[in-house]
């Protein structure tokens, strides 16, 4: 996982000055949750441990359970466009014990394991933005 943010990264930051100015506002971590069920059954959430390493190495707060997802859904790979867009449709809400006013004007680094049609990205800004968050920025690995 290392030579991920080692190698496959290299290129996001030199290349994207924008996205360099951004990193260095330190932006707050987030990891797209998998449904709790998912998350057991495999043992880890990839998008956690991308976003863990991703924030040690910029020196970023990684920020945990600040969204739920509240429903199991099909894996979006697994469908097509139309459908995956229905699929993620609310399947995400803030943490009910969390106090949305720690959230607001903060910059977000929203990170997911891999970007297809940005549904699941889209589902989660909506929630953070109804928080009154800053910018938002997103990150994957794949495409």
């Amino acid at each position: 996982m290392d030579n991920i943010l080692k190698y496959g990264l290299k290129d996001v930051f030199e290349k994207s000055p924008s996205f360099l100015r951004f990193l260095s506002e330190k932006p707050v971590c987030l990891a797209v949750p998998l449904y709790w069920q998912r998350q057991n059954w495999r043992g880890f959430n990839q998008s956690d441990k991308i976003a863990l390493l991703l924030a040690k190495k910029r020196g970023l707060k990684l920020a945990k359970n600040v969204l739920w997802r509240t429903r199991d859904t099909t894996p979006q790979a697994k469908l097509k466009k139309a459908q995956r867009l229905e699929n993620i449709k609310e399947a995400f809400c803030l943490n009910p014990g969390l106090d949305p006013k720690i959230l607001q004007n903060k910059k977000i680094l929203l990170v997911d394991d891999i970007w297809t049609t940005g549904a699941t990205l889209n589902e989660c800004a909506k929630i953070l933005k109804k928080s009154k968050v800053g910018e938002i920025w997103s990150l994957t690995i794949a495409r």
